[in-house]
């Protein structure tokens, strides 16, 4: 904005500033508000107009919002076991918690309460893959991230 504008005139919003209002540099961005539509509006209306638009089709105003990129199937998984690891030991999931990451997992087609309640093969798998009758969370070598690697190949895989 020009210094020579008193400071009243200025605004946090310059895209909400009617299009009519004088400037002494070009607008790098087209303005989009009419200068008869309160600043209160959107700054884009729907028009009656049939060649406006559909909703459905990319803006050309650029989002705001961030989006990140889909987890692997192995984070979360990773995701779904730390969720179930609810009570003590922390990071260890115990059979009882085990039927949690097992819902979690199985987006609910799975959902019991009990360990013993399981489908059997995944009560072998427990049995037969945990340690202590824990699967432990930390990650802390190599071997530790392929032991989760395989608890998390092998339980989808059951389910």
């Amino acid at each position: 904005m020009p210094s020579s504008m008193p400071s009243s005139e200025l605004s946090d919003s310059p895209s909400l500033m009617p299009s009519s209002m004088p400037s002494s540099q070009p607008s790098a961005m087209p303005s989009l508000v009419s200068s008869s539509m309160p600043s209160y509006q959107p700054s884009v209306m729907p028009s009656h107009d049939p060649s406006f638009p559909p909703s459905s089709q990319p803006s050309s105003i650029p989002s705001l919002a961030t989006t990140s990129p889909p987890l692997s199937d192995f984070e979360l998984c990773k995701n779904y076991l730390r969720q179930a690891d609810t009570s003590s030991p922390a990071g260890k999931v115990d059979a009882n918690e085990y039927t949690k990451f097992i819902s979690f997992l199985s987006d609910g087609r799975i959902n019991k309460t009990r360990f013993r309640d399981l489908p059997f093969n995944l009560i072998i798998l427990f049995t037969f893959d945990s340690q202590n009758n824990y699967i432990p969370l930390a990650e802390e070598t190599a071997a530790d991230t392929a032991y989760l690697s395989n608890i998390c190949s092998k339980t989808k895989s059951a389910i």
